[in-house]
Formats: C-alpha cells, sequence, structure tokens
C-alpha cells in the first residue's frame, strides 16, 4: 500500500511539474510575440513532418512602435525545419501558394530614420529558398491604398556567401512590371547585375562592382534606361506614388538616361554607411535625352520640347562639382 501511494504522490507531481511547463511555455511564447509586436497569429491545418510543417492558411499581425502595422496572410504555406551552420540559425526553404501583405506606415515614419545596416542583417534571416506563385501586396499610395500583384523567387547562399538570384514579377491594372537581379562574388569582387521589364518592353539595366583594396572600396557601375518612344507608362506607375503635384510627365515623351561612375568610398565600418560616400572621390557622368510635344510640371510648361543634356561630375573632399557639357543642347517652341 505505501508503494502505491508513494506512486500516486510521484504521477500527481509529474502532472503538476507538465502543466506548470505547458503553462510557463506558453507564458514565454506570449512574451517572445509580444516583444516583437506581433498582436495576433492564428494558423489552421497544421501539419508536422520530418521535412518541416505545413499549415493551410495563416494569419500575422504585427503592430510597431509608430503606429505602423503588417498583416501576413499565406495559405498553403510550406516551412522546412531551420538548420545551424557556422553556429548560425537559418531557413532552408520557405513556399507558399498564396500570400497576401497589408502594410500601413506609422506616424513620422521617413525613410532617413531607417539603418540600412539593420536592413542588411535582417535579410540574412531570409529563406535560402523563397517561392511565392501569388503574391498580393496592399500598400499605401495617392489615391489611399493600391493593390499590387505578382510573384515572387528568391535564392541565395545566406549572408552573400554564394550567388543570389531574384525575380518578382509585380502588375496593376493593365501595367505590369519585372524585375530580375543576380549578385554573386567574382575574382575578388560584388558583381551585381539586373534589368527591368515594364509592361514586357526592356526598361532599365544595371551593372555594378565592388572591389575592396587596401581597406578602400571602388565601386563602378552602369545604369541605363533603355530608350522609350512614349514613356507615359512609367509614369503611370510612377505616379501611383507621388502627389499630385510631383506628377512630372502626362503626355507622350521620348526618353533616355544612361550613367557610368567610378568611385572610391571613404573607409567605415559599414558597407551601406552614407558618409562613405560623402567622404569619397571619383567621377561620373550621365546624358538624358527627351523630347515631349508637351511638358508640364507645376507652373512649367513646354511645347515642342527636345533637351539633350550631357553632364560630367567629380567628388572629392566632400564637394561635388556637376558641369554642362558642349554637346548639350535645348529646343522648344
Amino acid at each position: 500500500m505505501p508503494s502505491r501511494h508513494t506512486g500516486r504522490r510521484l504521477l500527481g507531481r509529474l502532472l503538476l511539474a507538465l502543466l506548470l511547463l505547458v503553462a510557463l511555455s506558453w507564458l514565454a511564447w506570449r512574451w517572445l510575440l509580444a516583444a516583437q509586436g506581433i498582436s495576433q497569429l492564428d494558423w489552421q491545418g497544421l501539419q508536422l513532418s520530418g521535412a518541416g510543417l505545413q499549415v493551410d492558411s495563416l494569419l500575422l499581425v504585427r503592430d510597431g512602435a509608430d503606429g505602423s502595422r503588417l498583416q501576413v496572410s499565406a495559405s498553403a504555406l510550406q516551412l522546412a525545419w531551420p538548420q545551424r551552420l557556422q553556429l548560425r540559425l537559418h531557413l532552408p526553404e520557405l513556399r507558399s501558394q498564396a500570400l497576401q501583405l497589408s502594410w500601413q506606415a506609422g506616424q513620422g515614419a521617413s525613410a532617413a530614420d531607417s539603418d540600412p545596416q539593420a536592413l542588411l542583417d535582417s535579410l540574412a534571416w531570409l529563406p535560402r529558398q523563397l517561392a511565392v506563385d501569388q503574391l498580393s501586396l496592399d500598400l499605401p499610395c495617392v489615391t489611399g491604398r493600391c493593390e499590387l500583384l505578382g510573384s515572387l523567387h528568391l535564392q541565395h547562399g545566406g549572408e552573400l556567401q554564394q550567388p543570389a538570384e531574384l525575380r518578382l514579377q509585380l502588375q496593376t491594372g493593365a501595367r505590369s512590371l519585372e524585375l530580375q537581379a543576380h549578385l554573386e562574388q567574382r575574382e575578388g569582387q560584388w558583381q551585381l547585375q539586373a534589368a527591368a521589364q515594364l509592361d514586357r518592353q526592356p526598361l532599365l539595366t544595371l551593372r555594378s562592382a565592388l572591389r575592396e583594396e587596401a581597406a578602400v572600396s571602388h565601386w563602378k557601375g552602369e545604369l541605363e534606361l533603355v530608350q522609350l518612344a512614349d514613356s507615359r507608362g512609367l509614369f503611370v506607375w510612377l505616379q501611383q506614388w507621388q502627389s499630385t503635384d510631383q506628377h512630372l510627365l502626362d503626355t507622350q515623351a521620348s526618353l533616355r538616361l544612361q550613367a557610368n561612375w567610378q568611385l572610391a568610398l571613404a573607409p567605415g565600418a559599414s558597407l551601406l554607411d552614407v558618409e562613405r560616400l560623402r567622404g569619397g572621390s571619383g567621377t561620373f557622368s550621365a546624358v538624358l535625352q527627351l523630347q515631349s510635344p508637351l511638358l508640364q510640371y507645376q507652373n512649367l510648361r513646354a511645347e515642342g520640347l527636345a533637351l539633350d543634356l550631357k553632364l560630367a561630375g567629380t567628388l572629392a573632399e566632400q564637394q561635388l562639382q556637376i558641369s554642362v557639357q558642349p554637346a548639350s543642347a535645348l529646343q522648344a517652341r
């Protein structure tokens, strides 16, 4: 009999300890969510396997201290178990059949307040393979809210250790935008190549290279906006995110832009530190060609405009000098 009572007491203590462990785990989980600003996290159809977890539907709401709100909902979500590499966890793969993201800006938020290095560090947590077949973005715009539809595919090796590939497709109404980018380290320098298409027509190309030599970062690149016979499609896309007084071209225009630069960045702790650019040195050039039967911007009105602008510039001792080349020309009625 004593042994039976002892066993019951032991079993009761084990059950009590288990309940306490569950309660503490639940409180720790709620505290972790609250620390990250996550006010809501719901899911349905959770399945676990050796490869990872699958969720039929998921809803996440994150409230920022500045009043911003991010809401993410996903369906047919597949997430591989985290893996450890060089004493750091990373997510190998995440796939979703449909992902909806809604973002509301907070009060007083601005791009200047963001930390570029913090953004770069956060990218290391992105899954090594990210695929969204149906992407929906609900973002603030001039008319209040604008919806972008498309797809997203990303593949990288983590912390930029391997080549990274990005393919993003977005569509609003009858307008479509596609972006492809490739980043890798080759011959001692980082090389970035990117291209964009608007309405399935070439829009711009970017080629950039960054090389470290004797504690100095040498940055060179070339940006080209392909000759557009009619730039209305481009500006219709951009004007969704601009106020009315910022609208530039509302009529047909032919546009071309080309820029080149070769710079030596000043030393700094962060690659994305703006002070490295301000304290750097080098040269750049740009060519802008614009033809429009009518251009209106605020109080400016020009008819029969033909602009061929060639610029050359130098950066040294935190001073920027820009000169207009003799081959430049401007004509208007």
